[in-house]
């Protein structure tokens, strides 16, 4: 009876001799990270937050050629100047219409960013009623005037304008 009291003891005492001998014959050690050089050239570790420079970045976005080409500002006029829009359609006498707002900039001054404490002027604008036939002011033809958009001709292809934002 005496030695049943003895194997609880007798195994603990073996189980912890074994961890400490794997420890000590295996010493664990932790992988050494990584090393990563930035653009400057400095090297740092990975594990340590990175806060890079932005001048950096963007030097690098712009000497890098992710589309195969390299960024060029383009001189083509946008297809919608940003100057007019389509307000709405309706119909009348079976026609259809649509209603289209342009800026009218008769000062040049009020193109410019707002002072404060100034009240910027009210810009105006110039409505047209346009219909089938009829050219945008960005030079496309409307083919169609449905309830939600306009069917038109733009440089040979026909495209779909919504009316409504979503």
């Amino acid at each position: 009876m005496k030695l049943s009291y003895l194997r609880f003891p007798l195994a603990a005492f073996a189980f912890v001799a074994l961890v400490l001998a794997v420890h000590l014959i295996f010493p664990r050690t932790l992988p050494k990270l990584p090393v990563i050089t930035t653009h400057s050239g400095t090297q740092q570790l990975t594990a340590a937050p990175v806060t890079p420079d932005l001048d950096e970045v963007v030097k690098a976005l712009l000497d890098e050629n992710f589309w195969g080409t390299k960024i060029v500002a383009s001189n083509d006029a946008p297809l919608t100047p940003p100057d007019w829009r389509i307000v709405g359609v309706y119909e009348r006498d079976g026609k259809s219409y649509a209603v289209v707002s342009q800026l009218v900039v008769d000062d040049p001054l009020a193109l410019l960013p707002p002072i404060p404490g100034v009240p910027p002027p009210s810009p105006k604008y110039n409505y047209r009623h346009l219909t089938v036939g009829d050219a945008l002011p960005g030079g496309a033809t409307i083919l169609g005037i449905n309830p939600d958009y306009l069917c038109i001709r733009l440089n040979g292809h026909a495209r779909k304008l919504k009316v409504y934002r979503e």
